[in-house]
């Protein structure tokens, strides 16, 4: 058993719980930042969270709880979505929050993000993000914050995914409106979904039962709040 495995995760949780989830204020540049771990955890060939999943003696990979826009990529509202992204429970308020701005009077085929429970490949290629009509799935979030604007790597705007450049850019516009106009908690909507992949982690129940198994095999309490 890969003991220190199983400790470097349990360690990027508790990352991801004190200085994204529970933290006091927040910025985009903590998210940005930070995004090298969710890509550890979540995209890198070794996907770490499903390997120390494993090494702790649990089976397949763990499941996290999240909002998805699967039923609007399977809706006829998808050609006119100008932007939408998942959203998540806010503690706060108590309600789900998410943003959608379409270009349509015709509210029939309406759609709204489902909570779901996924394995983890199903996670990341879930969709978490609508931009123009074209979804965007989470794994392709991590790696654009990531890989493309210096989580960890920076590439030139030229060489960036269009639709996740226009999206995050602004350059596309729907009447008056831009994404600036849906900022959430004063996030892009990028970062906001890349936030909410964090906290999917930190919340989910097998990944509680994840960190009290490593609490248990390293002999060493974890100072994680997870709920």
């Amino acid at each position: 058993m890969d003991l220190n495995l199983v400790r470097v995760v349990a360690e990027d949780i508790e990352y991801l719980a004190k200085r994204w989830v529970y933290a006091d204020d927040l910025q985009e540049a903590d998210l940005r930042i930070g995004s090298g771990v969710l890509r550890r955890l979540l995209v890198d060939q070794e996907k770490l969270l499903g390997a120390a999943w494993r090494e702790a003696g649990f089976a397949k990979t763990p499941r996290l709880v999240a909002k998805t826009l699967s039923e609007c990529m399977a809706s006829g509202l998808l050609p006119h979505i100008f932007v939408a992204n998942a959203g998540i429970y806010d503690f706060n308020t108590g309600y789900h929050t998410g943003v959608m701005i379409v270009n349509t009077l015709d509210t029939s085929s309406m759609c709204s993000p489902k909570e779901e429970d996924l394995y983890l490949e199903a996670f990341g290629t879930s969709i978490c993000l609508i931009s123009a009509g074209q979804g965007i799935r989470r794994l392709d979030v991590i790696k654009y914050i990531a890989n493309d604007i210096g989580g960890v790597h920076y590439k030139l705007p030229s060489k960036i995914e269009k639709s996740l450049r226009s999206l995050f850019t602004n350059e596309f516009r729907l009447g008056d409106s831009t994404v600036a106009d849906v900022y959430f908690r004063n996030r892009h909507p990028v970062y906001e979904e890349l936030f909410n992949m964090g906290l999917a982690i930190v919340s989910s129940p097998d990944i509680q039962r994840f960190l009290e198994r490593a609490a248990e095999l390293l002999d060493a309490p974890l100072n994680i709040e997870t709920t």
